[in-house]
């Protein structure tokens, strides 16, 4: 599995997977009528970091870190994941986690682990 920054070319991919995770309306605050512009907002926004997961060609995950609010509330990241349905389950969703919180602490931005504050870099 390769773990790489998303790309434009990888939108399709990447909406795909969207599209499938939120129609169950179990997972996200987007709606199965978000548009495909503010899905590109979200996960391509300013300020926004955001990685695929590939096995061999084809894009099973992804998932993105950015300020969870603007201005005062920048200092709070957020991150959004999402592995496609058919490879839930697998070792993916693990390593993105683990990544995930790799990437929080290398951006030098506040995390949280069981509501404590852990430090920045």
């Amino acid at each position: 599995m390769q773990i790489r920054r998303a790309n434009e070319v990888d939108l399709e991919a990447m909406w795909g997977i969207f599209q499938a995770v939120v129609v169950t309306g179990d997972t996200l605050p987007f709606s199965d009528a978000t548009d495909k512009e503010v899905f590109r907002a979200h996960w391509f926004g300013v300020g926004q970091s955001t990685f695929v997961a590939k096995v061999d060609s084809r894009i099973f995950g992804m998932y993105t870190l950015g300020a969870n609010y603007p201005d005062l509330g920048s200092h709070v990241a957020s991150a959004t994941y999402l592995v496609s349905p058919e490879a839930q389950g697998l070792v993916i969703t693990q390593y993105f986690r683990d990544s995930r919180l790799l990437l929080f602490a290398l951006e030098g931005r506040w995390i949280l682990a069981g509501g404590e504050t852990t430090g920045s870099v």
